[in-house]
C-alpha cells in the first residue's frame, strides 16, 4: 500500500513539474479567453482593447495611459501598472452597455491592488449620472457590475448574467 502511495505521489510531482497538472497554470491565455467570453453575448455591441499586438484579431491596442484613463479617469499610467502582465477589455461601442475586463497580474499577490483599481471603475459606472442618463443600461449591466478575482486575474463583469460568465471563466482559464 505504501509503495502505491509513493508511486502516486511521484506521478503527481512529475505531472506538476511538467505543467500537465498544476493549480497555477492557466488553461487559456487572456486574449483567447476574452474572445470566448465575447461569444457568450454576441448580440451585445462592444469593442475589445488589448495591451499587446492583436490588431489583426480585430482588437485595438491601448497603452498604459489609456489603461489609466479607463480605471481612474486620469490620462496617466496607474502606479500599479508594472504589476499587470496583460489585459483584455471589452467596452461598449456606444459607451453604455456590456463590459468585460480581464487584467492578468504578474503575481497572484498583486490582485489586491489591481482589485482596488478595478473597483474604482465599478464605483464610477454605478454613479447616479449613469443611472439617470441611461436607466435601461444601468439596470441591465451596471447595477450588477462586480469585480471578480480568479487565479492571478482580476475581472470586471457588467453583463446581464455575471454568473454565466464566471462559469465560463472557471471552465476556460
Amino acid at each position: 500500500m505504501r509503495k502505491i502511495i509513493k508511486y502516486i505521489a511521484l506521478a503527481l510531482c512529475l505531472l506538476t513539474v511538467s505543467g500537465t497538472f498544476s493549480c497555477t497554470k492557466n488553461k487559456m491565455d487572456i486574449y483567447s479567453l476574452a474572445k470566448r467570453l465575447n461569444e457568450v453575448f454576441p448580440e451585445e455591441s462592444g469593442r475589445a482593447y488589448l495591451c499587446s499586438d492583436r490588431e489583426n484579431d480585430g482588437y485595438y491596442v491601448i497603452d498604459a495611459k489609456e489603461f489609466g484613463r479607463i480605471y481612474s479617469g486620469k490620462i496617466e499610467a496607474p502606479t500599479c501598472f508594472s504589476r499587470v502582465a496583460g489585459y483584455a477589455v471589452r467596452l461598449p461601442a456606444d459607451q453604455m452597455g456590456l463590459e468585460i475586463h480581464i487584467i492578468e497580474c504578474v503575481n497572484r499577490s498583486d490582485t489586491d491592488e489591481i482589485y482596488g483599481l478595478v473597483q474604482a471603475r465599478v464605483d464610477r459606472i454605478r454613479s447616479s449620472e449613469i443611472m439617470d442618463y441611461i436607466p435601461e443600461s444601468y439596470e441591465k449591466y451596471y447595477a450588477g457590475a462586480e469585480v471578480y478575482v480568479y487565479k492571478n486575474a482580476v475581472f470586471l463583469l457588467a453583463t446581464p448574467d455575471n454568473k454565466a460568465v464566471k462559469k465560463q471563466i472557471k471552465k476556460l482559464y
